[in-house]
């Protein structure tokens, strides 16, 4: 398998995209070569490469993109910063999970 970059654009700058289409893409490019991800470029936020088996959760909250892995020292560095925002993360996945786990039930044969 092979690594995975995960971003998100602002869509305040979508249509910067259009304009400097070269300096999105580089963007883009530089934060999947160098690995490290960056907290936000012109265009983008963009979070550490993982190999493809690493699984991990990523929450949109606020304007930002928050990485969520019980194995990061991302998601570590979040819980000592700033603990309450990381409990209100935790609170609405597990909410989520919830009401995933009982939409599969009732739509699978799965118990």
């Amino acid at each position: 398998m092979g690594f995975l970059t995960t971003f998100t654009v602002h869509n305040d700058s979508a249509d910067e995209i259009l304009k400097y289409p070269k300096e999105f893409a580089q963007e883009v490019y530089d934060g999947c070569v160098n690995g490290k991800g960056r907290r936000k470029g012109r265009f983008a936020l963009i979070q550490q490469t993982r190999h493809a088996d690493n699984h991990t959760f990523y929450c949109h909250a606020g304007n930002g993109l928050f990485e969520v892995s019980a194995y990061s020292d991302t998601t570590g560095r979040l819980m000592v910063e700033n603990p309450q925002f990381m409990k209100d993360i935790i609170t609405e996945m597990s909410n989520n999970v919830r009401i995933l786990k009982r939409a599969l039930r009732e739509t699978s044969k799965i118990k």
